[in-house]
C-alpha cells in the first residue's frame, strides 16, 4: 500500500485521535477451536475464557498512540527483514501462581518473536512510545482471572498442572499485523489497520 493511502486510511478508521493498538500474530481457526474447547472448564467464579477472536500472540501494545507515531511503527515494520517461521502452541502456564491473573498458552518458536522484539523495542521506544521494560514472553492469552477467592486459586492451579502438556497445534506465520482495539461494554472491537507479510 503507498504511503499516501496507507496514511488516509490510518486517519479515516481512527478519526485523526489517538487510538489503543497492538502488533500481533494471528492464530488459525482450527487451533482457537481447540484452546477453547480444551480448557472450558476454566469458566468458573473470578475466571472467564477470553473470546475467540482475542486469541492471538501480542508482540508490542500501545495503550495510547498518535496517528504520526503509528504510522512510524509501520515503518518500521515495512523495513523489518524477517522470513517465514514456524509456531508450536502448546502448554499452559499463570503468570503469578501465588494469584494469577493470566492463564496462557506457551508459544515455542526457537526465538524468533524475542529476535523480533528485541530488534524493533529500541526503535519503537525512540519514537516517544512507552514500551515495557520486564523480558518478553511470547503466549497466548486464554483466560482472564478478577476476583477468585483462594479455592479458585487452588483450582486454576491444579488445572494448569494437570494441563501443562496440551499441544493446541503448529503453523508456520507469514504475517504479522497492527489492530486497533476499541473498547466497549460487550468487549474489545478489532480493526486490521496493517499487515506485514513475511517471506
Amino acid at each position: 500500500m503507498e504511503s499516501k493511502s496507507l496514511e488516509e486510511m490510518i486517519r479515516k478508521e481512527t478519526g485523526g485521535r489517538p487510538i489503543r493498538a497492538f502488533v500481533s500474530v494471528e492464530l488459525p481457526e482450527d487451533i482457537k477451536i481447540r484452546i477453547l474447547a480444551e480448557n472450558s472448564s476454566l469458566n468458573m467464579r473470578g475466571a472467564r475464557l477470553v473470546a475467540d477472536d482475542q486469541l492471538h500472540v501480542t508482540l508490542f501494545f500501545f495503550d495510547k498512540i498518535d496517528n504520526e507515531r503509528l504510522l512510524a511503527v509501520i515503518t518500521l515494520f515495512e523495513l523489518l527483514e524477517q522470513g517465514k517461521f514456524d509456531i508450536a502452541v502448546e502448554g499452559l502456564g499463570l503468570f503469578d501462581p501465588r494469584h494469577p491473573r493470566i492463564i496462557y498458552a506457551n508459544v515455542k518458536d526457537n526465538g524468533v518473536l524475542v529476535d523480533i522484539y528485541k530488534r524493533l523495542k529500541g526503535q519503537i521506544a525512540s519514537l516517544g512510545i512507552e514500551v515495557e521494560e520486564r523480558e518478553y514472553t511470547p503466549h497466548v492469552t486464554i483466560a482472564r482471572v478478577k476476583g477468585a477467592d483462594k479455592e479458585v486459586e487452588v483450582k486454576l492451579n491444579e488445572f494448569v498442572s494437570t494441563h501443562r502438556n496440551n499441544n493446541y497445534g503448529g503453523f508456520t506465520c507469514g504475517e504479522i499485523k497492527i489492530i486497533k482495539s476499541e473498547l466497549t461494554e460487550t468487549g474489545p472491537i478489532y480493526t486490521e489497520l496493517y499487515t506485514k507479510k513475511l517471506g
